[in-house]
């Protein structure tokens, strides 16, 4: 399932401790705030259970969206951590 994570976390430690467990399970980096990944369902388990030990619920957020294949197929991905391959002129796909 593709996956989109975004967070806006107060403290510097943590917010590093949340992007290493991204990156960890391969989530890649669009944004500062923002990751996108690819990821069974078992793991997205096992994912919200390490990031909800690091995050302080009074201070921070994190928003993980599920996005369907079809969906994500029609998004517009313009980054430069990210690969492209042109379908159209003005669309762009990883």
């Amino acid at each position: 399932m593709k996956i989109v994570v975004c967070y806006d976390i107060v403290e510097n430690r943590k917010r590093q401790k949340v992007i290493d467990i991204l990156e960890r399970y391969g989530f890649v980096r669009v944004q500062k705030s923002v990751f996108l990944g690819d990821i069974r369902i078992r793991k997205v388990r096992e994912l919200l259970f390490e990031l909800s030990g690091v995050i302080d619920l009074e201070k921070d957020a994190l928003c993980i969206l599920n996005i369907c294949e079809k969906c994500y197929g029609k998004g517009i991905f313009i980054s430069r951590n990210m690969n492209y391959k042109m379908i159209e002129e003005e669309f762009f796909i990883i």
